[in-house]
């Protein structure tokens, strides 16, 4: 989890290259306790997709492009 002033994420990190329903099941769970969260599951897929209320990217991707001061964008 990543909070702070500007941020709220839930962070769940996948060693595999395709997101199946079942994989979001603890983020779907969180996400009802703290609907003003932001979801993400980073994976070794290459798609960046959403699925419900959480976001489904590809890691390496994720990593490359994170800097402190942006949002997710």
């Amino acid at each position: 989890m990543v909070y702070g002033p500007d941020a709220f994420w839930a962070i769940q990190v996948q060693n595999a290259s395709q997101v199946r329903p079942a994989d979001l099941r603890a983020l779907r769970t969180f996400h009802a306790d703290f609907p003003e969260c932001t979801c993400l599951l980073l994976y070794r897929g290459s798609e960046r997709r959403r699925i419900d209320e959480t976001w489904c990217l590809p890691v390496e991707g994720f990593l490359r492009e994170l800097h402190p001061s942006r949002g997710l964008a």
